[in-house]
């Protein structure tokens, strides 16, 4: 099965170390995607976002900076592998830079996948920042 990758930006206006732990909070994430979250800042530990649609496992932090985790969603089968998200938060002179990088997305889910982090989380974050 072909995969592919995906990269998305976004900038907001509070500092890159604010970003890291809005991401891993989940009642910020809650209220900005308006969906039930369960996340915690630990390697190891899994999560669940957008009422149980994705579940994964966070794989590596390194604070303020990077987020590495295993990603998948219900529609993936027992024999799919996990995708792996990496979230780099980094500072310029307005704020921070949110760098995502989505990694094997099979081929037929790409635009899925696309859809739900505008979606879920970069149109959400635009919003609640300029409000």
């Amino acid at each position: 099965m072909q995969k592919k990758n995906l990269e998305m930006f976004l900038d907001v206006p509070i500092s890159s170390g604010e970003m890291y732990k809005m991401w891993l909070d989940a009642n910020k994430q809650r209220f900005i995607t308006g969906k039930e979250v369960w996340i915690a800042e630990f390697e190891g530990t899994r999560y669940f976002l957008a009422d149980g649609y994705v579940s994964g496992e966070i794989v590596k932090l390194i604070s303020g900076k990077k987020i590495l985790k295993s990603w998948r969603t219900e529609r993936f089968t027992e024999d799919d592998e996990d995708t792996e998200v990496e979230i780099d938060f980094e500072e310029y002179q307005r704020g921070c830079k949110i760098i995502l990088k989505h990694y094997n997305i099979p081929c037929e889910m790409t635009n899925e996948i696309k859809e739900f982090w505008e979606d879920s989380y970069f149109k959400p974050l635009a919003t609640y920042f300029v409000n």
